[in-house]
C-alpha cells in the first residue's frame, strides 16, 4: 500500500488517517493538490476553473457561469451535495476518471450527469426541465452529449482530459452511434479478440439513457461477440454475420416507433414521454440499418451463389424458376 487517504465530507483530510504517498499530487475528486496556499496538506485544491477550501467546502472565486445559476449560491462546492455531489467541469453523460501507472490503466470512479437537478438543467442549457425534457431524454454538461475520459497520468505526472463527444446523426445516447462507452476509455486500434474482452473493454454495465439507446446496447453486445474482427475492406457494413443483429435491432426501432406515436406512452427507461431526439434517432437509425441489412443479405447472397460452381447454369435457372413457382410467381423462360 503507499498511500492512504480518508476525507471529511469536503476533501479535508481526516486527522491521523492520511498517509500522503510520495510524489503524488492529486487528492480529493482526483483534483490537483495545491498545499502552499495555507501550508497544510489538502486544505486547497485546483479544480478546472478555480480553487477550492477543503476546510469550508467553498471555492475561492466566483463561478464562472454564476450568471445561470441563479438559484445556486456562487462560491458552494456542488450545491452543498457534499455525499454524492461532484463539481461539474464541463462533463457529460458521464465523467470517467482513470488511473495510469507504470503503463497500466485503473478506473479510479466514473461520475454520473445523466440527472441533474431542474436547477442546474436551467443553469446550464437555460431552459427549465419540462421543456429540456421534450427535446432530451437525460441531462448532460455544456459540452453538449458524450463521455468524458479524465487520466490521471502518474507515470508524466499530469492530468489529460479526452472527450469523446457524439455527432451528426449519432447525438443521442451512450450506446446509440459508432461509439460506446469504454471502461477505462478508448485504446487507439484496439479490436477486441473476444466477447469476454469486450466486456472487460467496453463498459455494457452503464445504464442507457432510454429505449432507443437500450435497443443500441443490445446491437453494441451481439456485434461484440464475434471474435475475428469486421473483414477488410468494407468493415462491419458488409459483414453479413451480424446481419440477424441489424433485423433484431430494426424490429426493436419499428415496436419503439409504434408506441412513441401513442400520446400516452410513457419510457420505461425515463418515465417521461418520448423525447423529440429520442424519436428522430429511431427514425435515423432504421432508415440505415435497412440499407445496411440489404447490403449484408446481398453480400450473403453472392456467397451462397459463389458455393454453386458446380451447379449448372441450366440447374440454376431450374432452382429459380422453382423457387419462383413455390411463390405464386409467373415462371420466366431463362437462357445462357
Amino acid at each position: 500500500m503507499k498511500a492512504v487517504q480518508d476525507y471529511e465530507p469536503f476533501g479535508s483530510p481526516m486527522p491521523k488517517r492520511n498517509v500522503p504517498g510520495a510524489g503524488y499530487e492529486y487528492g480529493f475528486h482526483g483534483q490537483p493538490k495545491d498545499n502552499e496556499i495555507h501550508d497544510v496538506e489538502g486544505s486547497s485544491y485546483v479544480f478546472e476553473y478555480r480553487q477550492q477550501d477543503s476546510r469550508i467546502g467553498r471555492f475561492m472565486s466566483i463561478d464562472p457561469i454564476a450568471n445561470k445559476y441563479s438559484a445556486i449560491a456562487p462560491y458552494v462546492f456542488s450545491e452543498n451535495r457534499s455525499i454524492d455531489g461532484v463539481d461539474m467541469e464541463g462533463l457529460e453523460y458521464y465523467s470517467i476518471h482513470v488511473k495510469i501507472q507504470n503503463g497500466t490503466r485503473t478506473l479510479m470512479e466514473t461520475v454520473d450527469y445523466t440527472g441533474l437537478s431542474d436547477a442546474a438543467i436551467l443553469g446550464i442549457h437555460g431552459m427549465p426541465a419540462s421543456k429540456f425534457y421534450k427535446e432530451y431524454s437525460k441531462s448532460f454538461g455544456p459540452l453538449g452529449r458524450g463521455v468524458e475520459y479524465v487520466y490521471h497520468d502518474l507515470d508524466e505526472g499530469k492530468i489529460r482530459k479526452r472527450f469523446e463527444n457524439k455527432v451528426g446523426l449519432t447525438l443521442h445516447g451512450v450506446f446509440y452511434g459508432a461509439e460506446g462507452i469504454y471502461r477505462t476509455g478508448p485504446i487507439p486500434g484496439h479490436n477486441p479478440p473476444s466477447i469476454s474482452a469486450s466486456n472487460a473493454y467496453y463498459d455494457f454495465d452503464k445504464p442507457p439513457i432510454d429505449m432507443v439507446d437500450t435497443l443500441a446496447k443490445t446491437h453494441d453486445i451481439q456485434y461484440a461477440a464475434f471474435s475475428e474482427g469486421y473483414p477488410a475492406p468494407h468493415g462491419w457494413v458488409r459483414d453479413e454475420r451480424t446481419l440477424e443483429a441489424d433485423k433484431q435491432f430494426m424490429v426493436g426501432l419499428e415496436l419503439y416507433l409504434n408506441l412513441a406515436s401513442n400520446p400516452d406512452f410513457n419510457g420505461p427507461y425515463t418515465g417521461k414521454p418520448p423525447s423529440c431526439e429520442a424519436i428522430f434517432s429511431a427514425g435515423a437509425a432504421l432508415g440505415v440499418f435497412k440499407g445496411v441489412a440489404m447490403e449484408k443479405a446481398t453480400q450473403r447472397g453472392l456467397k451462397t451463389f459463389e458455393k454453386w460452381g458446380s451447379i449448372t447454369m441450366k440447374k440454376l435457372s431450374e432452382k429459380i424458376s422453382g423457387w419462383a413457382g413455390r411463390h405464386g410467381r409467373r415462371k420466366s423462360k431463362m437462357s445462357f
